[in-house]
């Protein structure tokens, strides 16, 4: 269960990031018409990045028990 949570704050973070820089890039494009589709990009796969460990982060903090669990291997 804590992988499917972890997952959805993956992904809540990831979108969260991806509005962000859309918003950027948006305004970085009003300014300079040229820059806007590589601050996009850059920003979108660079948030794709960044979110796993901010997730990770997330759920250590406010789920501290789940850090404790042992994995068990094959």
């Amino acid at each position: 269960m804590q992988g499917v949570t972890l997952l959805g704050i993956y992904v809540l973070v990831a979108i969260v990031g991806q509005v962000i820089g859309f918003g950027v890039s948006s305004m970085i494009e009003r300014t300079v018409p040229w820059a806007g589709m590589p601050a996009f990009l850059a920003i979108f796969f660079g948030m794709l990045v960044l979110a796993w460990p901010i997730a990770v982060a997330i759920m250590d903090r406010f789920a501290p028990e789940t850090a404790k669990v042992p994995v068990r291997s094959l």
